[in-house]
């Protein structure tokens, strides 16, 4: 069974990647391979493609953004190296197939080695994710949300 966090950090991945990826495109017409931004739209656009096209080659490309020395932080504690990322993206996107849903990007920023996004949904009302990415691989992804609490009698995605 799927944390509450484990389902929100895969609805911040996804969500996040409807908005960023536009955002980044309008800003940016092709970043520098290896640049910030361009291991966050291949992440993104690859989160992406593995909740609504190809789960497979989605979560390869995710993959593929990080190292073996790559960390994500979630409340639930930390994932560590290539073989545990891939099996927490892949998780992820199966215990959450609608992640898409009610998504809107309120900031988008990349300094240097960092990227920073503040987004929210219907379910969430607000989530930052933040990447530190360093010779072209994300070396740490932490993200922070605000849950709404559900009305009493409620279930389920608080509907």
């Amino acid at each position: 069974m799927t944390s509450p966090s484990m389902r929100v950090l895969g609805l911040v991945f996804a969500l996040v990647a409807i908005g960023a990826t536009t955002t980044i495109a309008q800003e940016k017409a092709a970043p520098k391979k290896g640049s910030t931004e361009a291991v966050l739209a291949n992440h993104l656009n690859s989160f992406v493609m593995a909740v609504t096209e190809d789960k497979a080659k989605g979560i390869a490309g995710v993959v593929s953004d990080f190292s073996e020395e790559s960390v994500i932080h979630t409340p639930d504690g930390s994932i560590r190296g290539l073989k545990d990322i891939g099996a927490f993206f892949t998780g992820l996107v199966a215990a959450n197939p609608t992640f898409m849903e009610g998504f809107e990007m309120l900031h988008q920023t990349v300094d240097g080695e960092v990227a920073y996004i503040v987004w929210k949904n219907n379910e969430i009302p607000f989530a930052t994710d933040t990447f530190v990415v360093k010779n072209g691989k994300i070396m740490v992804q932490t993200f922070t949300t605000y849950m709404a609490p559900m009305e009493e009698g409620h279930e389920g995605h608080g509907h």
